[in-house]
């Protein structure tokens, strides 16, 4: 078993990818969860092959995630694109980082309350990940 952190347990401390890695490996941990993309200076191949190259030196694993996937929820990030296209974005991210996951989730508890029945909610993320499965699965 492999123990790690997600690093929205030390967001306040306004640390790089590069920063976070080296804390993960000093304090003793296997992997590091990339939850966002906050911690990067940019999506750029080079870039996060250094990424990579630093947590391959420090003997690290690398997970990555994001946020909602469903256009309806009300956590969805519409000014990054859409569902689709952030998707396919975080799986080249994920791709480039030899991240095993991407993980997502479909929104939050206020979609429960919202006028669109939940059910609908979930339809959507279905969508998008019907839209990028054949993606997934080259990867």
């Amino acid at each position: 078993m492999k123990l790690g952190m997600d690093i929205y347990s030390v967001r306040s401390k306004g640390w790089d990818a590069f920063q976070l890695l080296d804390f993960s490996r000093r304090i003793g941990l296997d992997l590091v969860h990339f939850s966002d993309l906050a911690p990067f200076a940019s999506l750029e191949d080079d870039y996060l092959e250094r990424v990579r190259a630093r947590a391959d030196a420090l003997g690290l694993g690398i997970e990555v995630g994001m946020l909602s996937i469903c256009e309806s929820a009300t956590i969805f990030d519409r000014s990054q694109g859409s569902a689709v296209e952030q998707v396919t974005r975080m799986l080249h991210v994920a791709d480039k980082l030899r991240s095993p996951i991407l993980r997502c989730v479909q929104g939050s508890s206020a979609d429960r309350e919202t006028e669109l029945p939940f059910e609908a909610h979930i339809e959507n993320t279905i969508a998008t990940c019907k839209a990028v499965r054949s993606q997934c699965l080259d990867l």
